[in-house]
């Protein structure tokens, strides 16, 4: 089976194109045998480990700019994403932050408001 690289998380190069090829082996295999893994803890996308990797500087910064420039609320943007605060975001997470703040419209200017 063909598929693209895994970029989620924070994973090196080397790390997404291993990660790409195990998810195809084993999704080869399950539609070559018609056998699924019923073990629920078989694909957890590195969870199991034991490391929690939360989003880096860089990541922070370009979800507080997005946040700023949407005009978000960064409570209910928290509340979407789970977590307390933005900080908090896991690094796998990160992309589905940022498309739901590209997704977000920057609220109407009312008359009167400066800008």
């Amino acid at each position: 089976m063909p598929g693209p690289i895994d970029t989620s998380g924070s994973k090196n190069p080397l790390q997404q194109v291993k990660s790409t090829v195990t998810y195809l082996r084993k999704a080869t295999f399950e539609a070559i045998t018609g056998i699924a893994t019923s073990d629920p803890k078989a694909d957890d996308d590195g969870n199991s480990s034991g490391v929690v990797e939360y989003i880096n500087d860089k990541q922070l910064s370009t979800i507080m700019d997005l946040i700023n420039a949407k005009e978000a609320d960064e409570t209910r943007f928290c509340e979407y994403m789970k977590v307390e605060k933005v900080e908090d975001i896991l690094s796998g997470d990160f992309n589905k932050a940022i498309i739901a703040l590209n997704k977000k419209k920057k609220p109407a200017r009312q008359p009167g408001d400066e800008g």
